[in-house]
């Protein structure tokens, strides 16, 4: 019986969690439609039975999973003195990526006139799409990894077009 009122809670739950909008300090975004709110030992257990190498931050309350596909953002504070501009990351996360991994692709976007970075590459069968947006004018920035299996390519690609489309900054 436990185990039957612990499912139904645990359903109920998914469905609540599907589709609410998160808010942060600095953003506004919605979660994938579909997914489940994933911390702590279910994220850490659900990454090292699923993946050989996890790109995930684990102390983030802003990680979800929707059919096999991981998604997880946050928001940054950059020191003005460091702050990088989107081409300029590119081209380093470009340099960088081509010796380590397998690059497939970057790009600057804009999405509802928020300009944001995206760069994708894998790890044998293991992808991870990364992406950051520009600075806002308090130095902060809305950013993010995807990752998932390489099957899971479509599902991954609409989670990311969703997720940026559903951002913006707070001002």
């Amino acid at each position: 019986m436990k185990k039957i009122i612990t499912l139904t809670i645990g359903l109920f739950f998914s469905f609540y969690v599907s589709a609410q909008e998160v808010s942060t300090d600095v953003f506004v975004a919605a979660t994938p439609a579909g997914s489940t709110k994933l911390t702590g030992d279910a994220l850490s257990k659900y990454l090292h039975s699923n993946f050989k190498i996890t790109l995930v931050p684990s102390n983030y309350e802003t990680t979800y999973l929707a059919g096999g596909v991981i998604i997880c953002f946050w928001d940054l504070k950059a020191d003005p003195a460091y702050k990088k501009t989107l081409e300029e990351v590119q081209t380093r996360m470009d340099a960088f990526l081509k010796k380590n991994n397998t690059f497939v692709s970057s790009g600057i976007q804009t999405v509802h006139n928020t300009r944001f970075l995206v760069w994708e590459y894998h790890n044998d069968d293991e992808v991870y799409i990364r992406f950051m947006s520009e600075y806002n004018n308090n130095n902060q920035s809305m950013d993010g990894i995807i990752q998932f299996k390489k099957p899971d390519e479509d599902k991954a690609q609409q989670a990311l077009k969703d997720l940026l489309a559903s951002m913006h900054f707070k001002e």
